[in-house]
């Protein structure tokens, strides 16, 4: 659970200054983290099907307004 909170919700990029900031970005990756574990098991995806499917949607979205 540490690898993928630090690899697929950001943790281990958070450039918070202060300790509060760092606690607070902390706190909304964690949610992030169970969020993304619900639609998993909703789903039945794996960690990088998920993500795939994120990646997907995005390049749909830009190949539609470049070709729009």
């Amino acid at each position: 659970m540490h690898r993928e909170l630090k690899q697929t919700c950001g943790v281990g990029r958070c450039q918070a200054k202060s300790g509060r900031a760092g606690r607070k970005h902390i706190g909304l990756s964690f949610i992030a983290l169970v969020r993304k574990h619900l639609r998993r098991r909703l789903h039945l995806y794996s960690v990088y099907q998920q993500d795939w499917e994120g990646i997907k949607h995005a390049i749909q979205g830009a190949l539609t307004l470049a070709f729009s």
